[in-house]
């Protein structure tokens, strides 16, 4: 991956840049292109990801358009570029549907909420002595898969809240092409609680993933 425009610089350059790095680079031997677009949309603060994918490099130009088009408006950290011999995974192994995703989520933090009682002994022993609600805080990692006639797309967005991921990752989509799909990240391996608050019916935490505790 090669970092080919980052924040600050014109967004013309976006596209040149693209255009140019792709030309030089671009070998027999490459199967497929990626470019991506990393940022954040600044009103609820979610972050996304958007991937063109290609295995023409004359559809770069058009890719990396409609990538900048449709990411304009939020605070792009950074664009880069990459290939490879064979095609990229896309990282979406099951598509879902969207009416799924509610039951899901519900399925996500009650499996967190369980892992951080089960380690987590003081939380555990306030929640059993006070009879409070535990409500869990918990980053969702939602994907989508876009399908258009000259690139496949992917989206992937993070945020706490569902519906709000689902409303910018739509909006994001809406100039790529058709949604076929959704993913969740379903996977919780280690949470550790970073913030706690809470009211006469709830305990209220932030939990995160023990592996990105900075430090």
């Amino acid at each position: 991956m090669t970092i080919v425009w980052e924040w600050g610089s014109d967004f013309d350059l976006l596209v040149k840049n693209c255009e140019k790095y792709v030309s030089l680079e671009w070998q027999k031997s490459t199967k497929e292109c990626a470019i991506l677009l990393h940022g954040i949309e600044q009103t609820e603060g979610v972050t996304y990801t958007l991937v063109g994918y290609t295995k023409n490099r004359a559809d770069v130009v058009d890719i990396s358009s409609k990538l900048l088009n449709a990411a304009l408006g939020t605070k792009i950290w950074y664009c880069s570029v990459d290939f490879s011999e064979q095609e990229f995974f896309k990282g979406i192994d099951v598509l879902q549907r969207e009416g799924e995703f509610s039951e899901k989520v519900k399925l996500l933090e009650d499996k967190v909420k369980q892992k951080l009682l089960e380690r987590e002994k003081n939380l555990a022993n306030k929640v059993k002595e006070t009879g409070k609600e535990l409500v869990v805080d918990w980053a969702l990692y939602l994907g989508c898969a876009v399908t258009s006639p000259e690139a496949t797309y992917t989206v992937d967005c993070h945020d706490s809240a569902l519906d709000i991921i689902l409303l910018e990752m739509k909006k994001l989509a809406s100039s790529l092409g058709e949604m076929i799909g959704f993913s969740l990240d379903e996977k919780v391996e280690d949470p550790v609680v970073i913030d706690t608050d809470e009211d006469e019916k709830h305990i209220y935490v932030v939990a995160i993933e023990r592996s990105q505790l900075k430090g």
